[in-house]
């Protein structure tokens, strides 16, 4: 994984050097109904990693998806900006399972023709300090990049900002008090990924047991 800020993200793609997007890790609205981050088995997370990233220019998303192929998808991975669960928050005063405040990056302004107008930039979760160390994940597309000569723009890891279904884990919510309040809050719901060898274990032995069958 490359674990890069903004700055380093012109490497990969030729970018201007003006203040512009700004990007920040926060999923913190108005309490209940806020989407929370969540293990697979729907308990809101500490010291997970949640990321706004993209990917390598020419990479298939979708078929790393589709293979459960995490370590290709962390390999072509650029991390713009990232923060843990259960941090400290301004904004509710303290640290609260499943929710992230931090992270914050102004990065550069997007106009003309520049390469990343159009990009997709997604937020990639793992249930632990990195990406490279967690055993579930979660992905979200979250924004099309667009040029910005009308003024820079804020972008946001909150999973209520996607107009999409996640790519890999799934809505869920919970209820209680969770640090603003008691009610009902949404969750974005981590999925444990098998590695593709063992992916592929599973299917021969399937193919075994249907031949058994006939």
């Amino acid at each position: 994984m490359k674990s890069l800020l903004f700055s380093a993200v012109a490497s990969l793609y030729v970018v201007c050097s003006a203040s512009g997007a700004n990007y920040a890790i926060n999923n913190v609205v108005a309490g209940p109904g806020d989407v929370l981050y969540a293990d697979a088995a729907n308990a809101p997370l500490t010291g997970s990693i949640v990321t706004l990233g993209i990917f390598t220019e020419g990479f298939d998303v979708q078929a790393s998806v589709e293979a459960n192929d995490i370590s290709a998808l962390i390999d072509n991975f650029t991390i713009i900006t990232s923060a843990l669960t259960g941090n400290y928050s301004v904004s509710l005063g303290g640290n609260f399972a499943g929710y992230v405040e931090g992270g914050e990056v102004d990065g550069s302004l997007l106009i003309g023709s520049d390469p990343l107008i159009g990009v997709t930039l997604y937020s990639f979760v793992g249930n632990a300090s990195t990406l490279e160390e967690s055993t579930s994940f979660a992905l979200l597309n979250m924004y099309v990049f667009v040029d910005e000569e009308a003024g820079e723009l804020d972008y946001s890891a909150n999973p209520l900002a996607s107009p999409y279904s996640p790519l890999i884990g799934e809505y869920d919510s919970v209820t209680g008090d969770y640090g603003a309040g008691e009610g009902t809050y949404g969750t974005l719901k981590l999925a444990a990924i098998p590695e593709p060898s063992t992916a592929l274990l599973g299917a021969l032995g399937a193919l075994g047991l249907l031949r058994r069958r006939r």
